[in-house]
This record gives structure tokens, sequence and C-alpha cells, in this order.
């Protein structure tokens, strides 16, 4: 397989066909150049399986990503990545470029020229224009600038390894990216695909941007600076609310320098964080009328879960708590993870924030709760398929040129094709439902799904602990 090629063709599909037939090329490269990968089929007894539909594929259990550097040389050149199972005593030496990281818990990528080093993050600048966003200036350069943990790589072929946002105690896990512009295009394609190319974009994570290493910041901060180079808003916040809340009222009231009437304006956040810019919000305008005039043209976005620092609450919840505050139905969701380099989206069917259509009812998703509900939808590179919780390798959903009126639920497989450098065909630790019969149309060749809970006996992970 060309590896330009295929890079070039995932996001370009258009059609289920081209979808599969991709990812049954992806599993016969990936089987023999992800030494992980390949060993998992073999102890598996699957090494010489020869699918015939991607329902067909073994997926990799996404803890190992906790303990092993899941690597598949992106050039033919490369050297040939050995395993590091827990049960070998021996060291995987590296790809070409590629870092070996032997502690997985470790912040500093080792051995590899061009890997980041991160050390102290800096202090964020707040010499922007917006008070309290940092302001980003220097492009091109290897270290992480003026917003704690953002590494800014610009260079493709650059290797990068992002972390997941374990809970306090765990293991977190690690990815090796080794070459950005794979994950800068996946990511930005499906956000111009589902929110088009004209907003805002105001980020609150402080959970993330306190720590090194998140896929999120840097999905941020790449589409906050596309949101400044084309004049609109955009930038992080970190627990300064008042000058959130001054920014999103310049925005509402058309004071903003080059804010359009009518272009979108989207907070993204992660749920704790939102949930106090809510309790902010309610205690500084009492007054819902007005929270509404400012969050009229205002898409609410969370991601995650309480990392700890509160009660944990279902999606139902977390939406009525967070559509209450702001005065709008305009919450959505997003779905990503530090393993996989695509997302999925969430959003209300009924509202123009989004250009999703009606459902069909035979899924049992009412059109004016499909934000609660969080059905998500994936890009055309990107497909969820459910497994038997009782055997792994049984895959429940329905053949795809085959509709079903039924739902379907059980364990998240998810097939990413951006993860070419990686592992594609990922086993999850979430439990979810799938919708065989809703409508996609534009939206996605894929039927949707929903996020229920966690697997029984699974740990907790930090970037998706919303239980149902």
């Amino acid at each position: 397989m060309i590896i330009n090629d295929f890079k070039n063709r995932i996001f370009g599909i258009k059609s289920v066909e081209e979808f599969n037939a991709l990812a049954l090329q992806a599993f016969e490269y990936q089987r023999e150049n992800c030494a992980v990968y390949r060993q998992y089929l073999e102890l598996t007894g699957r090494l010489n399986l020869t699918p015939k539909s991607p329902f067909e594929i073994p997926f990799l259990p996404i803890r190992l990503f906790k303990t092993q550097d899941i690597v598949t040389p992106l050039s033919t050149s490369s050297q040939k990545i050995q395993s590091t199972c827990s049960s070998c005593t021996t060291t995987a030496p590296s790809a070409e470029g590629v870092p070996v990281l032997r502690t997985p818990q470790a912040k500093k990528a080792q051995n590899a020229q061009g890997v980041p080093v991160f050390r102290t993050p800096q202090a964020p600048n707040t010499s922007s224009s917006v008070p309290g966003v940092p302001d980003f200036r220097t492009l091109g350069t290897k270290k992480a600038q003026n917003v704690p943990g953002v590494p800014i790589f610009r260079t493709p072929g650059t290797p990068i390894t992002f972390t997941s946002s374990a809970t306090t105690g765990m293991v977190p896990s690690h990815h090796i990216v080794q070459d950005i512009s794979i994950y800068e295009q996946s990511f930005r394609s499906a956000f111009h695909h589902f929110y088009g190319e004209d907003f805002n974009l105001l980020a609150l994570l402080p959970s993330y941007l306190e720590r090194e290493g998140s896929s999120l910041v840097y999905m941020a901060d790449s589409l906050i600076k596309e949101a400044q180079q084309k004049g609109n808003t955009g930038g992080f916040f970190l627990y300064n609310h008042s000058e959130l809340l001054n920014t999103l009222q310049a925005l509402s009231s058309g004071i903003q320098e080059n804010n359009s009437e009518g272009r979108k304006t989207i907070l993204l956040g992660v749920s704790f964080a939102l949930l106090d810019f809510a309790a902010f919000i309610k205690e500084q305008i009492p007054n819902k009328d007005e929270r509404r005039a400012i969050f009229k043209d205002v898409i609410i976005m969370e991601t995650g879960g309480m990392k700890g620092r509160g009660k944990e609450l279902s999606r139902s919840e977390l939406h009525s708590t967070l559509s209450e505050a702001f005065a709008t139905s305009a919450i959505h969701s997003e779905y990503g993870m530090c393993e996989l380099l695509s997302q999925a989206y969430s959003f209300p069917i009924n509202n123009g924030n989004t250009k999703v259509a009606a459902t069909d009812n035979k899924a049992h998703i009412q059109q004016n709760d499909i934000s609660v509900t969080g059905i998500f939808f994936t890009p055309p590179w990107m497909q969820v398929l459910l497994r038997d919780l009782q055997d792994p390798f049984k895959i429940l959903s329905a053949a795809p040129n085959k509709v079903s009126a039924k739902t379907l639920s059980g364990g998240i497989n998810i097939i990413d094709l951006a993860n070419i450098g990686s592992c594609c065909f990922i086993e999850t630790e979430d439990r979810g439902t799938l919708y065989p019969s809703a409508i996609t149309a534009a939206y996605s060749i894929h039927p949707p799904f929903t996020v229920d809970s966690r697997i029984k006996n699974s740990e907790l992970r930090g970037c998706n602990m919303l239980i149902e």
C-alpha cells in the first residue's frame, strides 16, 4: 500500500464502499507493519485472517496504549518496530524518527531528534486584543508557547506524543503521532464538515491546559488560530470568567471587531469548567432573557467529564443544567480521545446552528431531545461498530448494506482511518448504542451512536467519564 496515496484518499471518502475498501487496505498494512497489532493478532489466533469486510477485522484493546508504543511506520524504508509487550524483556527499537517511550508515565519524549521535550510550561501571554486570551504569534517553533502544554508543530513528519487525561492514580495512555499533518487534516476536515469554516472559537479547557501532551488542546489551538487568521475571535480561557463573559457580551452586541451578524461562536469546554462558568453566569446575570440575548448565537460544546472535581453527571443532567444557565438549546458534545486522531460530534437536530437533518423515528430518536440523548455523528473516515460484551470478536452491528429498524447496544469499537500511523481498529472500554436506521444523509455515511456508560470493571478515563 502506498501511504501517501492512502492519506490523500481517506479524507475524500464519499461512500461506504470506499470506506470499506480503505479499511481492508489499512488492516493488511498494519497487520504486517504494526508490531503490537501483529503480535495481538498472533496471540489471538487471527494473524492469517482474511477479512472480507470491516466487520470481520479484529480490534486492538485500547488499554494497550497505556503500556505499548503502538506505531505503524509510514514509510516503507522505515525499520520495523518490534513488540514492547509487558512479557518481553527487551526494549523495542524505534522506527525512523519515532521516539521510544520506555516509561508510559514519562513526560519527556526520549531519544528522537526533533521530538519535543516538555519542561516547565510557560505562563499565558495576555497581550492579545481579547482580555485574558493568550496571543499566539510565533509559528514554526518546536516548543510549547504561551499556553501551558500547547506544543506547536508545523513540520510534517515530526513525531509528537499525545497523552490521555487519566484520573489521579491511573496510568495515562500515550499515542505516538509520526505525522502531525494527518491529525491536523483530520480534526480540521471533521470540524468544517459539521460546523463550516466561519466561526468564533473560545476554549474553556483549564484541566487540559494545566497538563502536557493534550491532543484536545492541540486541536483547539489550531482551530483558534484559523479563526483568528480569518479575522474572527478566538482564544483560551482558564478561570478568568469575567474576561470570558466580557468577550461573549462584546460578540453578542457586535462590538467585537469583524464580528458579522449571525456568525456562530463556539464555546468548547470541559464539563466541570462549563458548570463553573454556568454558575458564574447565573450569579452575574439573574435575568434569563438577558442571558438568552448573550448566548443566542453561541454553541456550547462540552467534552470530557468532571476530572475528579465534582460529582459525575449523566449527559442528560449536564445538558439540562447548561441549557438552563445559558438559556439556549444549542448544547453540543465532542467525543474524542488521545488514542484516536478523529472526533465525533453531537448536536440538536432542530437547531439552526448545524445542518443536521431529522432522523428516522423508527430509531426511537425524538427530534427535540437528540442533544440530551447525545447522538454522535462521525466523519466519513471514522466508523463506530458494536461488539458483544461476552465475545469481543463478535460484531453486533448490521452489515453496512442493510438497514435495520432496531437499535443495537454493546461495546464500542472504532475504525479511525486517520490512525494509519498507529492502529486504525480500536476496542474501547465504552458501552454504546447504534442507530442503524437513522438518516445520516450528508452528515455521515455511517450510523450515529450514543455513549451510554463505561463498561463494568474498566478504568474510568478522564476524557470520557459521563455515565448515563
